[in-house]
């Protein structure tokens, strides 16, 4: 029976390698029907097997097919799909006709399902991979700034290898983070890093997670808004999803991409200073309020920061046949930053692939590694900050090439070098070493190794019903190294040198099984559902040593090991591990393509409550109501549809939070320390409740789009820590209480003209509105608000959540006032500043709206590109005028000194009197407000594309230059407003001798062969 079987088998291989070895090769071009362009990228399948290819820039093809009996069937997304008997032709070319109505179109939705466009109740947006390369930045998701509606992007002032800071439709979580979550091929992405600044002390970004990615990988982005598209990962989606696709194998003959990219920045703003009056004593104060006849210098700033440089390059592979696909790249990118001895490197490998095990089941596995290393990341606010050091440094462009080159000397007493600065030992609060010592001396560096791997199994177990399982493992090694050199400012540190480092080892085990079913019965009912469960277990290993302002310091002089720390460190372990699982379902169901109803709901425990098996639900409904089906369509109304969705979502409890039994921990001396916060009862997750309504149309033969939305989100079950009531075991409790309600418009809306066939001219304006409310907080909060940033760490303002204000509200000083409205003066003169005890409100720095315009022109291989990007409303502080004006460092108190005095209405004051009065680190808040709005050309790219080089030895190339962050059009502040110190919650709008935000110019190089 073996035999016979073998003997089946070769025949029928046989027979198939002598139909196939009678082969004809087909050439052709496919264009859109609308207006006969060449349309790239269709994909073109033999009908029956899995022998394919794809057409060029050129919109050409080329495939080999049997002599008989073969069918060529077209697909591209937008445009109806065609299939095309070859019989005896030789050459084949198809005009796609464009599917208006998108009714095969599918997108990409939770849990990496995808789902057809028409059916969505809730509003997405789509951003090709292309538009993360065409201008490349080294965090990636930076090149999204603009391009979405209702996203607001923010860049943290930390130089190479910053974070950013991404806002979905507004701030939600007091307390628990407000960054949307990454998702990677459906599965969410470990987000943990070393943390982000809290204060002004040792105020250092330690990167975030979605910046380890590798554009070139990514195939798209969605951005899934509000909570109705991402309630499927129930706890993790309360603040937004970004939907990450990366790119798979494709069959066909194997396929090279290079891409090579350099470009070169520097500082886009820097502040303006005075050179006409110089220092009164240089060796014990860092002010200028001297005489004009020994000037300070202004240009000195300018040439303390370097051209920054990023260089990226990467080279990537696919190929595939009826057996599978298999796509491998490697990138590195090597970045220098503006300020000396700043830099990155990393690498990126990436592999993946799928097979047919059989007919019926697809098996795919991945694995990724990133190796990155930081060097001398900027410290920002008071300590160890090279910026503030060259701000304020008082004397003139000479000394300070001077102090450059000699910022250390010999010093035979020790026996060793010592930094050499006037005024690295005032003890003035602040720090001001040796710009330079700090560069090359202060020595930091930050290493991470991350190893992703995934592996997925899918069976089709008949032509409507699939099974599917996932496992993914992702692994994060952090190190963070400080190294403080004997010398540096005594103001926190001890004669031999201080010496701090950190480690974490994060990890991520998440796992899923769904079972898909997808069928359209008699033209009339369509069922999209998908059941399963997933599981997420998640671990966090930790240990610190820091000496730095402990009072201890080293028993020798700069030997930077732990050993050599003398008594009295700080040092600690933390271990954590969570465990998230879930039960959860999604279906949506069609009527005759004209009513579709949108159901989801999903089962979760957690471990992080105080009952692991208490299940939380989070539910949602939508209804979408295509229009054009009722109505029919015509040459101005193409499409057009409405849909309602009604969801819930929430955010998980932190960590170690609910245990009604806190464990004691350890203190640095050995001792136990007993809890200081526990629950006051039992304490539940966040809960947003959103609606969200809204329209899509399409307009004058496909030309026009428009996407409205209009949402509220209701986000409850706050959770805060307050003095916890008399006789209760610890001195602070945690609670849920307060509510916040984030409700705003969304618009996206797009106009595409063909000129003939050569010229293309494309725009769309993405328009987001949102308004921030604190409905609700709870009576037991102090004064009934609750502090973000306190004063103290904040330096200038408060930042705090109030009832009845919004999120990011921060309070501050103002000039205080007589009774008949006179400024209030002392016995001095000089104004006098309201009190600490009662803050007033000073602003907010959300915006009130964004708006994103992108242009494209497009005329046969040429494409230019241009996208202007504005936030308006809100305010911003900045401490860095205070401080400057405080040290008479500034261009406005020098010109001030030119005119005689500051004259304040009406009345003129002596400029060193004013300033010094209203300037400083806890300076008058409200001198130091600034309109936060601000529109810039955000983007510009030319980019040529040569198809066909070499006797299409080469497939393509394609020549790009490019700016990003050019200039400003508007914007009031003397820094920009969008840089940010942290990305965590704190310190928003707060603006302290941060590395300045840049502009770049590039070029890339893509070849594909």
């Amino acid at each position: 029976m073996k035999k016979n079987l073998l003997l089946a088998f070769m025949l029928i291989f046989a027979f198939e390698s002598f139909l196939f070895s009678q082969e004809k090769t087909i050439t052709g071009k496919v264009t859109s029907m609308e207006d006969e362009s060449p349309l790239p990228g269709v994909n073109i399948v033999l009908k029956g097997t899995n022998v394919g290819t794809i057409t060029d820039v050129s919109g050409e093809y080329t495939i080999m097919v049997p002599e008989s009996g073969a069918v060529l069937s077209f697909s591209f997304v937008g445009y109806l799909s065609e299939e095309v008997e070859v019989g005896t032709k030789f050459t084949i070319d198809v005009g796609l006709t464009p599917d208006i109505l998108g009714l095969e179109e599918v997108v990409v939705t939770a849990l990496g399902i995808q789902k057809k466009a028409i059916g969505l109740s809730y509003s997405t947006q789509d951003v090709d991979g292309e538009e993360l390369t065409q201008a490349k930045e080294v965090n990636m998701i930076n090149s999204l700034a603009g391009k979405a509606a209702g996203v607001s992007i923010s860049r943290s002032a930390s130089g190479v290898g910053g974070s950013s800071r991404v806002i979905i439709r507004g701030n939600k979580s007091i307390t628990s983070l407000n960054q949307p979550l990454y998702v990677i091929d459906g599965i969410p992405m470990n987000t943990s890093t070393l943390g982000q600044p809290i204060e002004f002390y040792y105020a250092v970004d330690n990167g975030d997670a979605v910046s380890n990615l590798n554009p070139e990988d990514i195939e798209s982005i969605n951005v899934l808004r509000g909570a109705a598209a991402s309630a499927l990962y129930g706890s993790q989606a309360a603040n937004g999803v970004i939907l990450i696709t990366t790119k798979k194998g494709t069959k066909g003959e194997p396929k090279f991409e290079f891409s090579s990219t350099a470009s070169w920045e520097n500082p886009l703003m820097l502040p303006e200073l005075q050179d006409t009056y110089g220092p009164v004593d240089p060796e014990n104060s860092v002010s200028t309020w001297g005489n004009a006849d020994n000037g300070s210098s202004s240009s000195h700033v300018k040439d303390f920061f370097e051209t920054g440089s990023n260089y990226i390059n990467s080279l990537s592979v696919t190929s595939g046949n009826e057996l599978g696909s298999f796509y491998a790249s490697y990138a590195n990118t090597s970045s220098k930053g503006i300020v000396p001895e700043n830099t990155m490197q990393k690498n990126n490998f990436t592999v993946t692939g799928s097979t047919k095990a059989y007919d019926k089941l697809t098996i795919e596995a991945g694995a990724n590694f990133i190796n990155q290393k930081i060097e001398n990341k900027p410290y920002l606010g008071t300590y160890y900050n090279p910026v503030l050091s060259t701000y304020l440094f008082t004397e003139t462009a000479e000394q300070f090439e001077y102090y450059r080159d000699n910022y250390e000397v010999f010093d035979p007493v020790r026996n060793m070098y010592v930094q050499n600065y006037p005024t690295a030992h005032i003890n003035q609060v602040f720090t001001t070493d040796n710009p330079y010592w700090l560069t090359n001396k202060n020595y930091n560096e930050s290493l991470r190794n991350r190893g992703i791997f995934n592996f997925k199994a899918k069976l089709e177990i008949t032509e409507d019903l699939s099974l599917q399982g996932r496992i993914n493992y992702d692994r994060v090694s952090d190190k963070f190294e400080h190294r403080v050199y004997a010398t540096s400012s005594n103001v926190v540190n001890q004669d031999n040198g201080e010496y701090f480092t950190r480690s974490q080892i994060a990890t991520q085990m998440y796992s899923d099984i769904l079972l898909s079913y997808n069928k359209i019965f008699s033209d009339m009912v369509s069922v999209d559902a998908t059941a399963g469960f997933s599981n997420t277990y998640s671990t966090s290993y930790a240990n610190l040593f820091n000496s730095i302002s402990t009072g201890s310091s080293l028993y020798f002089a700069n030997l930077f090991n732990v050993r050599n720390l003398e008594p009295g460190f700080e040092k600690y372990e933390t271990e954590s591990e969570v465990l998230s699982q879930a039960l959860f379902g999604t279906a949506l169901i069609g009527f005759k393509n004209l009513v579709f109803v949108d159901l989801t709901g999903r089962s979760e425990w957690s471990s992080t409550l105080s009952d692991p098996n208490k299940p939380y639900f989070y539910p949602s409904a939508g209804l979408t109501f295509v229009v054009s089906e009722l109505t029919g369509t015509n040459n101005i109304f193409n499409f057009g549809k409405a849909r309602f969705s009604y969801s819930e979502v929430g955010n998980a409890l932190p960590f170690g939070y609910a245990n009604m039994n806190q464990p004691y921990t350890q203190g640095f001396d050995g001792s136990a320390v007993a809890p200081t916060v526990m629950p006051l009862s039992e304490l539940e997750p966040e809960r947003t409740s959103s609606i969200e309504l809204g329209a899509d149309v399409i307009l004058f033969n496909n030309s026009v789009n428009l996407d409205f939305t209009y949402y509220s989100n209701t986000i409850k079950n706050q959770v805060f820590q307050v003095i916890a009531p008399v006789g209760f075991p610890t001195a602070n409790a945690y609670i849920n209480g307060g509510e916040i309600k984030n409700s705003g418009i969304e618009a996206v809306i797009g106009y595409k003209a063909v000129v003939g066939s050569d010229f293309k001219y494309e725009t769309s304006f993405n328009f987001a509105k949102n308004k921030n409310e604190v409905i609700d907080i709870d009576d037991s909060l102090a004064n009934n608000y609750y502090v973000v940033t306190p004063y103290i760490a904040g330096r200038i303002a408060e930042i705090r959540v109030a009832e009845g204000g919004s999120y990011g509200d921060f309070y501050g000083l103002d000039l205080a006032r007589e009774e008949n409205g006179d400024l209030l003066l002392n016995e001095s003169g000089a104004p006098v500043p309201t009190g600490t005890d009662s803050l007033l409100y000073m602003g907010n720095p959300n915006p009130d709206w964004q708006l994103g315009w992108s242009n494209t022109f497009t005329y046969k291989n040429l494409s230019l590109k241009i996208l202007i990007d504005g936030k308006f409303g809100g305010e911003v502080i900045s401490i860095t005028e205070s401080v400057l004006d405080a040290n008479g460092r500034s261009l406005r108190s020098g010109e001030a000194r030119d005119a005689g005095g500051v004259v304040f209405e009406g009345q003129t004051f002596d400029t060193e009197l004013w300033y010094t009065n209203t300037g400083g680190l806890s300076g008058v808040t409200s001198q130091y407000v600034y309109d936060a709005t601000n529109i810039r050309l955000r983007e510009v790219v030319l980019s040529y594309t040569i198809p066909g080089l070499f006797g299409n030895a080469i497939d393509k190339v394609t020549i790009s230059a490019f700016g990003r962050n050019l200039f400003f059009f508007k914007n009031d502040a003397p820094f920009d407003p969008e840089s940010t110190a942290t990305t965590g919650n704190g310190l928003q709008g707060i603006h302290m001798f941060g590395i300045p935000t840049t502009r770049s110019f590039g070029f890339n190089l893509k070849v594909t062969f």
